[in-house]
This record gives structure tokens, C-alpha cells and sequence, in this order.
């Protein structure tokens, strides 16, 4: 009974170290710089997988060299894009141009966030390449014209405005680096910045397995040792079922050792 108790534990402590060990491995962890500003994070979750994003300010060639279809994170590798009223519209959606929209959702939802960091969904102006204090969208570009990117957006609004992500919603003029809604309305370099992806470094779990092993190594030791306890008392050894005298000059029967 005893050896089943010790093996309960040590399963229920690899597994609880197991647990705590994903649960680390998959939340996003902010990166942010010395004067409060979100300079990316790790670990977000894209579609089952993680992946590393980090914020750059300037144009489309500042963040992908040659601003080429090829450049792109999650470049549509067709072009079902129709152009009106200056905006890109996707048509059916292409599989990397939906993932991109998806980074732009993941971004909302775990980098964006209101944390004991900075308040980086509440005041936009807070995430790096963004000044403004109304607005930042975050730019994931899938499909380049030749002068205008069709990308998804992560429109991260001020306060307790609703925030949101979309496909081709807009355009980014490659002409005076500004973004162009269907509407007319355009964004300032303030009021923009860029998103880098890259796969995140893999994180093995030998901690949860180590402990594991631990655990059972020592039911392993628990068991050989109760059973050559029992073995040796039926050789009437009792150095296994009696313990030492607390007065070391003392037999178990109480008298003295010659």
C-alpha cells in the first residue's frame, strides 16, 4: 500500500510539472524595453504554433528588405486580389493570407494587452513605431502590387475602443508610406508600424520528465528496500524493524555493551 501511495505522488507531481511547464512554454512573453515601449513578444500562439513577432518602425523595406512577395512572413502564394476603390480585396482568401489574419487576431488577443508592463492595449501609442495616441495598426503584409501591399491589420484603438483585425481592409501606399481605407481616410507613419514572424525556438521538457524519473526511481528504491527488509526479518535481521537506541551504549534489552 505504501509503494502504491509513493507512486501516486510522483505521477502527480510529473504531471503537475509537466503542466506548469506547458502552460509557461505556451504563454506570449512580452518584450518590452527600458522606456516602456512593446517591442514584440514571444511564444504567440498562430493557428496551433508559436511563434516570435517583433514591431518595426519605418517603411516595408525598413521591415522586409526588398518589400517582395517573397519577403513576406505569410505571402499569399497566388493572387486572388481584386483592387477597388484603392483597397485590396481577397477573394477567396489564399491559406497564408487567412494565417496572417490570424497573427493579426493572435496580436489583439495575447501581445496587445493591458499588463503591469504598460497599459499596451489601452494606450497604442505605447507599442513601438506608433506615436499616435489614437490609433496603431500593425501591419502584416501578404501580396505586394507595384505600389501599394495588400496586408492584414491588428487596429489596436485608444481606451476601451473596440479593437480588431482584418484582410485587405486597406492598402499601404509604397509611394508616401501611408495606409489607405476604402473610406479615403489615411494613417500617418505615426499611426502604423510592422510585424516580423519567425517560428519560436523549440522548448524541450526535461524538467517534468526529470522529476518524474526522480519519482519513480525513488518508489523503485522504497520497494527493493521494503522487500529485503522482509526478507531479512524472516533471517530475524531486525536492523530493518528496529530503530537505533537513542542511548548508543545501550542494548534493545537495556543493558550494557561489554
Amino acid at each position: 500500500m505504501q509503494v502504491i501511495r509513493l507512486f501516486s505522488v510522483a505521477i502527480f507531481i510529473g504531471l503537475a510539472a509537466l503542466g506548469l511547464l506547458t502552460t509557461a512554454t505556451e504563454a506570449a512573453i512580452l518584450n518590452v524595453d527600458a522606456n516602456g515601449q512593446l517591442r514584440g513578444a514571444r511564444n504567440v500562439e498562430i493557428g496551433g504554433s508559436l511563434f516570435d513577432v517583433t514591431f518595426v518602425d519605418g517603411t516595408c523595406f525598413d521591415a522586409f528588405g526588398n518589400c517582395e512577395q517573397q519577403d513576406f512572413d505569410f505571402s499569399a502564394q497566388t493572387s486572388p486580389f481584386l483592387t477597388t476603390s484603392s483597397v485590396i480585396i481577397i477573394s477567396p482568401n489564399p491559406p497564408n493570407a487567412t494565417a496572417a489574419n490570424q497573427a493579426a487576431g493572435a496580436l489583439l488577443e495575447q501581445v496587445l494587452i493591458n499588463t503591469s508592463a504598460g497599459a499596451f492595449d489601452s494606450q497604442p501609442e505605447l507599442t513601438h513605431g506608433c506615436t499616435d495616441g489614437l490609433v496603431c495598426e500593425i501591419i502584416i503584409p501578404v501580396l505586394r502590387n507595384p505600389d501599394e501591399v495588400a496586408a492584414a491589420f491588428a487596429s489596436n484603438q485608444s481606451g476601451d475602443s473596440l479593437d480588431f483585425s482584418s484582410l485587405s481592409l486597406a492598402t499601404l501606399s509604397l509611394v508616401d508610406n501611408t495606409v489607405v481605407f476604402g473610406s479615403g481616410v489615411a494613417l500617418s507613419d505615426s499611426q502604423f508600424t510592422f510585424a516580423r514572424f519567425s517560428p519560436s525556438a523549440k522548448v524541450s521538457e526535461p524538467t517534468a520528465l526529470a522529476i518524474f524519473s526522480l519519482g519513480l526511481f525513488g518508489v523503485s528504491v522504497c520497494a527493493r528496500r521494503k522487500s529485503s527488509c522482509t526478507r531479512a526479518s524472516s533471517n530475524r535481521d531486525l536492523s530493518c524493524s528496529v530503530k537505533p537506541s537513542a542511548y548508543p551504549h545501550r542494548t534493545s534489552a537495556g543493558t550494557s555493551r561489554s
